[in-house]
């Protein structure tokens, strides 16, 4: 558990990121965005796979 541990680190640092468009362009928010969908999507099916 201690990976997803990390990677709900990693998703919080995405989340904020995507959350303050004051901080960074549009294009930059759109990649954070998208990481952090990937990362969300990514985080399930791993959760789903040690919970097995």
């Amino acid at each position: 558990m201690e990976l997803i541990s990390q990677l709900d680190a990693t998703l919080d640092s995405v989340h904020s990121e995507a959350r303050e468009p004051a901080d960074i362009d549009e294009a930059r928010q759109d990649v954070a965005i998208e990481i952090a969908r990937t990362l969300d999507k990514d985080r399930r099916f791993l959760f789903a796979h040690i919970s097995e």
